[in-house]
């Protein structure tokens, strides 16, 4: 997550800086949801939710790894990496 963290370093206040428990619970409330058939979908939900919910957060990314993927091959997982920012979160609100 990309934030300004002046206010926090200054004060030592939780209250200046974004609450990684409300981080944690808002993307646990994504992934337990609805079943979705992407990894893309659920990491795009991720960072909206993460943005909607986050007023200090101004940029997000978020890797997505699936492990067990039908693939032929030899590999851990498949992943998914998406940025996403609050201009990217004012044109869904405008749309």
């Amino acid at each position: 997550m990309q934030t300004d963290h002046e206010a926090a370093a200054a004060s030592d206040h939780i209250d200046d800086t974004v609450s990684y428990v409300g981080v944690y619970d808002q993307v646990r409330s994504v992934v337990e949801g609805p079943p979705r058939a992407l990894i893309e979908t659920v990491a795009v939900e991720v960072a909206r939710e993460v943005l909607s919910g986050n007023a200090r957060v101004d940029e997000v990314t978020v890797v997505l790894r699936k492990p067990q993927v039908p693939i032929n091959g030899i590999l851990a997982y498949a992943s998914v990496e998406v940025s996403r920012d609050r201009e990217w979160l004012e044109s869904l609100r405008r749309a």
